[in-house]
């Protein structure tokens, strides 16, 4: 399919650097970034990538670039004759006829699915001399075939490119322009690698930062500085809500096209700009890695937005609880379901546990923690929990100013507490014969912590248990 359009050259030259923001076009289809500088040495070529996702038929797809580029001193940019042309973007790679500036298509997921992006990158761009460029790569247009998504979303990342005679530095730092995300979604920064002849003998190392919003702290776990060989595939910052993966590298020994990284699942649970800056902090090189590897970190501020002032609620069962199948329990410690939540008061029901085919509320005792000051903690509430009448208890909330969040914790009886005095007696064990003895019912929760061994009936086994730890001192689980 051919279609007609139109690339512009056009020169300016820059003495100052600049960082544009994004703006959407009328359609809500087309996204234009500038980025900060670029540095690059004279007679190298220059990487754009171009990201576009949410496509269901790429191979229906089509854009129409433009592309200018500048006089810088006097002395024009090299850049061939740039003609105007269409491209298809299911036809793989493609180049601007005659130009030194070739588009070409990386990697792409499958044209019918729509998933992950596709990269394009602006090839061969070659300056003789040094300054400040505006090269500028943006999407002009998109028409969709049959089929095609409308909801197609295209990012186009551009901007100047500084030109200097000699870069010493590997490390290359750039802040995009604020991105927008939903509370409770993932953040998605790339990182371009380029210039690297032996991928499996570099490694990086990444810092990451998060910041507090609004007096609420962005949930990130352990946000540890590491380091990570390029060549392991993929890999992640332990303990924390950043990933750090590899996408579709390139051939490590031949270190033709750029690597990806991109980090993941940065997820605000509140609204404000938050300075997550992703950088590269050192970089060492094995033997034969090429001496002019480039770096470029896209980095900068989130603007996140979402519920504000209320933050997101949330309720996630921690693991320090001692219910079944746990050996914590026992005739020493009672069951215990802990939940670690968000600041605000809320009803929920206690938590059911069971055991020996029996089931009960964890209803004996309620504990309601808070952390302040992002370490102290301090107890809002414990006695027994209250029950509605839809068998609900009220959670009180935080009542700290700083609170950030709380522990809610459940608990039941201890193993063998037949009689509910939170303690193990020769009463529990006589409750059992009498039962066993004279048929004298048990309730459900009575029949749940009679049930020493486990097993779905109460038995004279289950009572001499109880008589051995009693009398006996065997230990706290029985045995």
């Amino acid at each position: 399919m051919q279609h007609k359009a139109s690339i512009a050259v056009i020169g300016i030259f820059l003495l100052l650097l600049f960082a544009g923001t994004a703006v959407a076009a009328d359609t809500g289809k087309t996204v234009y970034l500038d980025l900060p500088t670029k540095s690059i040495t004279v007679g190298e070529s220059v990487q754009i990538p171009v990201i576009i996702t949410g496509v269901n038929r790429l191979d229906l797809v089509q854009l129409t670039f433009k592309t200018e580029v500048a006089y810088v001193n006097d002395f024009i940019i090299e850049k061939g004759a740039l003609d105007s042309d269409e491209y298809n973007i299911g036809s793989g790679s493609f180049r601007v006829d005659g130009s030194a500036v070739a588009i070409w298509q990386r990697d792409p997921p499958d044209y019918y699915s729509g998933s992950g992006p596709i990269t394009f990158v602006v090839l061969n761009f070659t300056p003789h001399t040094s300054g400040n460029i505006p090269l500028n790569i943006t999407v002009d247009d998109i028409r969709e075939g049959d089929n095609s998504d409308s909801s197609t979303q295209f990012s186009v990342i551009d901007g100047p490119i500084l030109v200097v005679d000699d870069l010493n530095t590997k490390t290359v730092s750039l802040d995009l322009p604020t991105k927008s995300i939903t509370v409770g979604e993932s953040v998605q920064i790339p990182v371009i690698i380029t210039g690297v002849n032996r991928l499996d003998l570099v490694q990086l190392t990444f810092k990451t930062e998060v910041a507090y919003v609004n007096d609420f702290i962005i949930e990130k776990g352990a946000l540890d500085s590491d380091e990570y060989n390029i060549g392991s595939g993929s890999f992640r910052v332990d303990g924390s809500a950043v990933a750090i993966w590899q996408r579709d590298p390139p051939d490590y020994y031949s270190g033709s096209g750029p690597v990806t990284f991109v980090v993941l699942n940065f997820t605000p649970h509140t609204s404000g700009n938050i300075p997550l800056n992703i950088t590269v902090d050192d970089i060492r090189e094995g033997d034969n890695s090429d001496s002019s590897t480039k770096f470029s970190v896209i980095d900068g501020p989130i603007s996140v937005f979402g519920p504000d002032p209320d933050p997101v609620s949330y309720l996630n069962k921690l693991s320090d609880n001692t219910v079944p199948p746990d050996k914590l329990w026992s005739a020493e410690t009672p069951a215990r379901i802990v939940y670690n939540a968000s600041t605000e008061e809320r009803n929920m029901a206690p938590p059911q546990i069971t055991w020996g085919g029996k089931s009960t509320q964890l209803n004996e005792m309620l504990i309601v923690d808070q952390i302040s000051d992002g370490s102290t903690w301090n107890t809002v509430f414990r006695g027994v929990p209250e029950l509605d009448a839809q068998g609900n208890v009220t959670i009180p909330a935080a009542t700290a100013d700083d609170a950030v969040e709380l522990n809610i914790t459940f608990e039941g009886r201890r193993l063998g507490d037949v009689d509910g005095d939170a303690q193990i007696t020769i009463s529990d064990a006589q409750m059992i014969l009498d039962a066993i003895v004279w048929n004298i019912d048990l309730i459900p929760s009575e029949e749940l912590y009679a049930s020493v061994t486990g097993d779905s009936d109460i038995t004279i086994s289950d009572s001499q248990k109880i008589l051995d730890f009693v009398v006996w001192n065997v230990n706290e689980h029985y045995c």
